[in-house]
C-alpha cells in the first residue's frame, strides 16, 4: 500500500553506505520507522527532508509485515530555519522531539499529540523572545493528553485557592507526586521537604494548563521560580513516565546555560 502522510522527523541515523532509518511522527499513523534508500549518496532527490525537525509530506510504500516501512519521496514544507539559527530554540525543540519520541514508543498514534507538536513548532519558530516557558507549556499539554492531569487549582487539605495563597503571603508548597497536587505551608510544614517548590511555580503551571499556546508570549514569567517550575513538572513526568529523565538535549541546554 502506498500512502501520502504529512510527518516530522523526530530522528535520523546513517544505515550501512547510503541510506537512512528515521522515526517519523505521523498524524495517521502515529510514530513510525523507515528506511530511506540512497539518502546518503551525494546525488539524492531529499535534501534536508530527512534530518531532525523537518516537516514534510512523505511517501510511504507500506507492508503491515515488516518493522521497517519503505519511504520513497517527501516533499519539505519547512525545516524550522529560525530555529535551526537560535541556540534556546534549537535544543528546547530538541527535547520536544525527545519527549514525543518517549512517548510514541508506548502510545504510537495521537493526532491531538501531533497537532499539538506542530503548532508549538511554528510558535517557537516566530518567537521574538524567550521560548522557555513554550518547552513548559508542551510539557504540560503533554501531562494532560498521557491522562494524568494534576489537581492545583487549590491546596489539597484547605483548599484554598493558589491564588487566594500567594495573596496571603504563602511562599511555597508541597507537592505530592503519586496524587499530582499540593499543600500549602499552613497544611503541612515544607521546609527542608524534598519536593517543596515555591508557590508561584504552582500558579505558573496552572496558568500554562489553561491559557493556549499563543497566549503563553503574553505571560509575565518571574525568572526566580524557574528552577522550581521546571524541577516540579520534570518530576511529576518522570514518576508517570521514568524514561522521561533521559532529555539529553534537555541537559545539554541547562548545562551550557548554567555555565
Amino acid at each position: 500500500m502506498i500512502k501520502k502522510v504529512e510527518a516530522l522527523v523526530l530522528r535520523s541515523i546513517d544505515y550501512q553506505e547510503s541510506s537512512k532509518i528515521l522515526t517519523i511522527f505521523t498524524r495517521e499513523l502515529g510514530a513510525s520507522g523507515v528506511i530511506v534508500k540512497g539518502a546518503r549518496r551525494a546525488k539524492n532527490k531529499f535534501g534536508a527532508s530527512l534530518e531532525p525537525l523537518a516537516h514534510i509530506h512523505a511517501v510511504l510504500y507500506i507492508k503491515e509485515s515488516r518493522e521497517l516501512q519503505l519511504l520513497t519521496d517527501a516533499e519539505l514544507i519547512s525545516s524550522f530555519p529560525k530555529i535551526q539559527r537560535d541556540f534556546e530554540k534549537l535544543f528546547l525543540s530538541l527535547s520536544i522531539l525527545e519527549l514525543v519520541y518517549i512517548i510514541t514508543r508506548h502510545d504510537g498514534q495521537s493526532e491531538s499529540l501531533f497537532d499539538l507538536l506542530i503548532e508549538t513548532l511554528k510558535i517557537i519558530e516566530n518567537a521574538t523572545n524567550s521560548v522557555v516557558l513554550l518547552f513548559y507549556y508542551f510539557e504540560v499539554r503533554v501531562i494532560e493528553l498521557l491522562g494524568f492531569q494534576p489537581s492545583i487549582e487549590g491546596c489539597a487539605s484547605c483548599n484554598k485557592n493558589v491564588y487566594d495563597l500567594l495573596d496571603q503571603g504563602e511562599k511555597r508548597a508541597l507537592f505530592e507526586l503519586g496524587r499530582g497536587s499540593f499543600q500549602c505551608e499552613s497544611c503541612f510544614p515544607v521546609l527542608g521537604a524534598e519536593f517543596s517548590v515555591d508557590l508561584k511555580a504552582i500558579a505558573l503551571w496552572e496558568q500554562l494548563s489553561r491559557l493556549n499556546v499563543k497566549e503563553i508570549k503574553g505571560l509575565i514569567f518571574n525568572t526566580e521560580i524557574q528552577g522550581d517550575l521546571d524541577r516540579v513538572i520534570s518530576m511529576y513526568l518522570e514518576h508517570h513516565q521514568p524514561e522521561m529523565r533521559k532529555l539529553r538535549a534537555k541537559q545539554m541546554f541547562d548545562a551550557i546555560r548554567n555555565q
